[in-house]
């Protein structure tokens, strides 16, 4: 019996082989299906600026103590956790910028009512019917331009790849968190901000009690 069932396992075996490799039915697939192969564009690598903005330069001219006290908070955020070093304000840029990314993928996929991580223009329509605009969150173009296949939904992929875009967009405005340009009071260029470079910076920009109130010895423990 055992060779039996051997024999006819060999068998199957040889049929399935002569018939090719087996594939599975796409009778009911859904033609926007996210592949491996369908990714978003890689995201730019985070640079830190090597210079103040032209917004943080007109700030500090127009409100120079309330824009001088924002780079101090800024920086005791990050110093009550160490060392402000470079690495961790450039970990800290990564985080803002893929939170700014998530957050531009969310407001895209609240349109996707049914959860099925595609949105179709029947469910933008119905948004609009309660004075939901998707212009308002989605940028100027219209909507659909990003259904690169033409078939009224926005796949997974497509979204994706069009959050990027926005997101691309958003970066290209000068609207970097003010944490990012914590480097540029690294006045002795050691790869570490201490409280007395960023007193000896901002001085000038701050009266003298806010001024006397960001020294110490400026080490940061």
């Amino acid at each position: 019996m055992k060779y039996k069932v051997q024999s006819l396992l060999w068998v199957c075996a040889a049929a399935l082989a002569a018939c090719g490799p087996v594939t599975t039915s796409t009778k009911n697939a859904k033609p926007n299906a996210v592949s491996k192969t369908e990714t978003a564009p890689p995201v730019e690598e985070i640079k830190l600026p090597m210079r103040l903005s032209e917004s943080y330069l007109k700030s500090l001219d127009a409100v120079p103590e309330l824009t001088a006290k924002r780079f101090f908070t800024a920086y005791e955020n990050l110093a009550a956790y160490g060392p402000v070093t470079e690495n961790k304000i450039m970990d800290h840029a990564r985080f803002q910028a893929a939170s700014q990314r998530g957050k531009i993928l969310s407001a895209l996929l609240a349109y996707d009512l049914n959860g099925d991580l595609e949105i179709t223009r029947s469910e933008v329509e119905a948004l609009s019917m309660i004075a939901i605009r998707p212009q308002k969150t989605l940028g100027s173009r219209p909507f659909f331009n990003a259904d690169t296949n033409r078939d009224d939904t926005l796949s997974f992929a497509e979204t994706l790849r069009y959050s990027r875009k926005l997101y691309a967009e958003h970066s290209q405005k000068d609207m970097r968190p003010i944490e990012s340009y914590l480097m540029l009071f690294d006045l002795n260029t050691n790869g570490v901000v201490t409280r007395t470079e960023m007193k000896v910076a901002l001085k000038p920009y701050l009266g003298e009690r806010d001024a006397a109130r960001g020294g110490g010895d400026g080490a940061v423990r």
